[in-house]
């Protein structure tokens, strides 16, 4: 309908927006609901106000429900809440919101809204009398010479060889009738009056062009002055945007094509790959070190792994003074004599070691240091040779490396196998220049545990006083000036030696 707005509603959606816009000051109104399973009868409540203020009730039908003037000519706008009840409750289950454009009012003098509808209604009757008068005068033009607009009818029209030409031609053929229209005695008409001569509009009932009346409007597609339709301007309108959402297939092929690559695209933060990505020569910045196995690294994290736990070997050097003599570089790794923390080097014949052959390591911020001997005099011209084919620190450490004693003494873990168990034995035996003699006690007697008068023994006697007779024997020995002589026991407690 020409005077009816469309509020479309999705299955589960309780609220949505009329398909199309209402000017102000607009009457007579309907608003269609489509999508919902209404009552025959029902109440919807409208309002300029969504959350607040009075409403208008009207009741609706089959046909959807009249927008009260009220709200339309406030230019704002308007809710329309529809509200179902029975005997024990009632609540608003739907609401469609109603643009209104504001215009300004209509001039002193416009027809009130019921004289308008007087008007319309007088102006639909007119425009239906024009159309039927228009029809009629197809139709007698059809049913008298068998032609519309001047165009033969086709064989499916009522007129199709069922017309006053047609039967005066027939007749002039057949022999039984006559071939001149006037003579005919059952001529068609026209609202009662018969098609003989020539007959006016008026002639035949019919509303004259000029009687009909115009009817004054402010534009026609933005025209103003006198307008002449044509299809641009009868078939002009906007997109209103349904309720749901543009859809994809409303959109430019373009755009399609951009939103199905959105669509594959990687996510910035998460997604999968499914397949290599060719970078094109172009760098990946900003990345993050790597932690995991399966991470990758950067540049500078790589480069610090490097610096930090690799040890390359810079050379040989006939003395140490030549090693420091050299320019060597920390900050360019691509320049011939780059040199970083942990690598090594060979001095053959160190002047500040002995003159012999060290390793030394470059400790970063300290510069070259001596780490450990390699061999007490320079290296072999084949020693020299694997290390300047790429010796690794292990190689260098398996060259004849020589033992160096640490600045604390020899520790007894770093003896041979056989010389470790003599070392608690030793540090028990019975000193060779006689002091005390650790000869123990039995349950019964007392030894002596110390040797008098003597200011140095031989071998053999040490090993005769280390291993005294039993106490219980009775028998100990005791040196008489010249020699060990044995004694009793009473002997022995009696002497004063």
């Amino acid at each position: 309908m020409a005077n009816s707005i469309t509020a479309v509603f999705n299955a589960g959606q309780t609220r949505t927006v009329a398909e199309a816009p209402l000017y102000q000051w607009s009457y007579g109104q309907k608003l269609v609901f489509e999508g919902l399973q209404l009552p025959a009868a029902y109440q919807v409540d409208f309002s300029n106000f969504e959350f607040s203020g009075d409403s208008i009730p009207q009741t609706g039908g089959a046909d959807g429900v009249t927008v009260p003037i009220a709200v339309l000519e406030t230019g704002r706008e308007v809710y329309a809440f529809v509200w179902l009840q029975d005997a024990n409750s009632g609540r608003t289950e739907y609401c469609v919101e109603i643009r209104v454009i504001p215009r300004p009012a209509p001039a002193p003098g416009t027809p009130s809204p019921e004289e308008e509808s007087a008007l319309a209604e007088a102006i639909t009757a007119l425009n239906e009398g024009v159309e039927a008068a228009e029809d009629s005068a197809e139709d007698a033009e059809a049913w008298a010479v068998g032609e519309r607009g001047g165009t033969p009818v086709d064989e499916n029209d009522p007129a199709y060889h069922n017309n006053a030409k047609y039967y005066a031609e027939q007749a002039g053929t057949g022999g039984g009738g006559t071939g001149n229209y006037n003579e005919l005695s059952n001529k068609p008409k026209i609202n009662g009056v018969t098609l003989s001569g020539d007959k006016s509009a008026a002639d035949l009932g019919l509303a004259a062009a000029e009687d009909i009346p115009t009817v004054p409007v402010d534009s026609v597609n933005g025209k103003t002055g006198e307008v002449v339709l044509n299809a641009t301007d009868v078939g002009a309108g906007t997109y209103s945007k349904p309720s749901g959402g543009i859809p994809k297939t409303d959109l430019a092929s373009a755009v399609q094509a951009s939103l199905d690559k959105a669509d594959a695209a990687l996510p910035k933060a998460g997604g999968t790959m499914s397949g290599p990505i060719a970078m094109g020569s172009n760098k990946i910045t900003g990345l993050a070190d790597g932690t995991a196995d399966s991470d990758a690294v950067n540049l500078g994290q790589v480069s610090g792994l490097i610096s930090t736990n690799t040890a390359f070997y810079r050379g040989s050097f006939a003395s140490k003074a030549a090693l420091l003599a050299v320019a060597w570089q920390t900050t360019n790794p691509a320049a011939a004599n780059y040199v970083t923390n942990n690598d090594y080097a060979v001095v053959q014949d160190d002047e500040t070691q002995s003159d012999e052959c060290w390793r030394y390591v470059y400790v970063a911020g300290s510069g070259w240091a001596a780490q450990y001997r390699i061999n007490e005099s320079p290296l072999t011209t084949a020693q020299l040779a694997a290390l300047n084919s790429g010796a690794t620190a292990e190689n260098i450490a398996s060259i004849e490396q020589k033992y160096v004693k640490p600045s604390g003494g020899i520790p007894a873990s770093n003896l041979a196998s056989g010389v470790i168990p003599s070392v608690p034995s030793a540090a028990t035996a019975t000193p060779a220049n006689l002091g005390t003699a650790a000869v123990g006690t039995s349950t019964k007697y007392a030894r002596e545990d110390h040797i008098h008068n003597k200011p140095s023994y031989t071998a053999s006697e040490v090993g005769a006083i280390a291993a005294p007779s039993s106490p219980a024997s009775g028998a100990f020995l005791v040196w008489n000036g010249s020699a060990w002589v044995a004694q009793t026991l009473s002997t022995w407690q009696a002497s004063s030696y």
